[in-house]
């Protein structure tokens, strides 16, 4: 099994864990992250695990920050989700100009940036920048957030037309320039604040805006600046990552809180049932195969990446499509292994203070993310496989 040592990882297992273990349901009841979650998320340290040195970030490897999240999800999948959604952007600011960096963690190393990527925004050519208008849907842990990346495409500035249809922006957004909508109000990762972004002609300097096509040919400015093997990750590894990994988590502890409902208690009967089921026991040593592979898969890849790029080696084309196909096969496999125990948990797993009810409604929230979602993703990988070309976006 690989391994993963940090000292955030320590912190996060000895005091996060056991607090989030007790308290996630709180968020679940507010729709979002409570405030003294979020808190507790933020002095972890684990928001910082991927964020550049110059900016007060660890820049530790990228399976650190993949595995606290995987941990997180164990105990609470909404804080994993906001974690991995929320803390991959202090990576992401750091693929921007120096002056972007520096605007967002100038005086905040703490800053949280959320995000919206779909080009749901129209950005107007000014003199310095642009102007911004546009509306976004669930943009993850943003109540928490002092910035926000949201998509958008250019207009030509003359007749309203909006140019370059193949390429959109991905753009750097103060809070004070735009509205947080609650909209949230859904069955799946509940707790995790999933809100609206509002932005009505709010002014962005050019140094806050990088086109989609320059993320994923990493050919972005802050690679001059923060030159350590991190930020020659590809984004599109990072990010779809970050997606799979709190799915993985969720995975990990529907099946270790079935495992503890099944011990015996103290003084109780020791007979069980489930002992003497085959088709239980069989489907529980497959959920667990099935976890262990997929977190063995997602991380794997990862440090594969990340040697090729720390000894100034090209990450070749099949890596990239394999990470991109296993980041969904993780949460295949971690959807798997949900539903077949808790197809066996029974009807107190129903009970509306049960973890394992959360946890299942959470994971299926999870599966819903577009970048989760399998049938293009695996469709592209086999088109690649058979010769042909991998039309997934995410697989660069």
């Amino acid at each position: 099994m690989i391994k993963v040592e940090h000292e955030v990882l320590d912190s996060i297992q000895a005091d996060l864990m056991p607090w989030l273990r007790e308290h996630g349901a709180e968020s679940e009841k507010l729709r979002k992250l409570s405030d003294e979650t979020a808190q507790k998320i933020r002095e972890s340290g684990v928001m910082r695990l991927i964020q550049p040195a110059r900016c007060g970030g660890y820049e530790a490897e990228p399976q650190v920050f993949y595995e606290a999240v995987r941990l997180l999800g164990t105990v609470d999948p909404a804080s994993a989700w906001v974690t991995g959604v929320v803390g991959v952007h202090s990576y992401q600011v750091g693929l921007y100009n120096e002056q972007a960096q520096d605007d967002v963690f100038g005086d905040n190393p703490d800053a949280w940036v959320s995000s919206h990527y779909q080009p749901h925004g129209v950005l107007t050519p000014v003199d310095g920048g642009y102007k911004l208008t546009g509306h976004w849907h669930f943009s993850s842990g943003s109540d928490h957030c002092q910035w926000v990346f949201v998509g958008a495409r250019k207009e030509d500035g003359t007749d309203g037309s909006v140019v370059d249809l193949q390429n959109w922006y991905h753009v750097l957004v103060p809070r004070e320039d735009y509205e947080v909508k609650d909209v949230w109000d859904v069955i799946g990762l509940r707790g995790t604040g999933s809100n609206d972004i509002i932005v009505t002609d709010a002014f962005v300097p050019e140094h806050r805006v990088l086109s989609w096509t320059d993320l994923t040919t990493e050919n972005v400015p802050g690679r001059e600046i923060n030159t350590g093997p991190l930020f020659r990750m590809p984004w599109t590894a990072m990010f779809g990552s970050t997606v799979a990994a709190p799915m993985l988590g969720i995975g990990f502890g529907v099946f270790q809180e079935y495992v503890k409902s099944q011990q015996p208690k103290p003084g109780a009967e020791q007979t069980r049932p489930v002992m003497g089921d085959w088709h239980i026991l069989r489907a529980i040593a497959e959920a667990s195969g099935d976890l262990d592979a997929a977190r063995e898969m997602l991380l794997g890849n990862l440090i594969e990446m990340y040697e090729l790029v720390k000894n100034n080696q090209e990450i070749p084309n099949d890596l990239r499509q394999r990470t991109r196909r296993d980041q969904i096969m993780a949460g295949i496999r971690a959807l798997r292994s949900a539903d077949a125990v808790f197809e066996h948990a029974g009807g107190r797993a129903l009970g509306s203070k049960n973890v394992l009810q959360r946890m299942w409604r959470d994971i299926h929230g999870a599966r819903a993310h577009v970048v989760n979602s399998p049938n293009s993703t695996l469709a592209g990988y086999a088109t690649g496989l058979l010769g042909g070309q991998n039309f997934d976006m995410m697989a660069n």
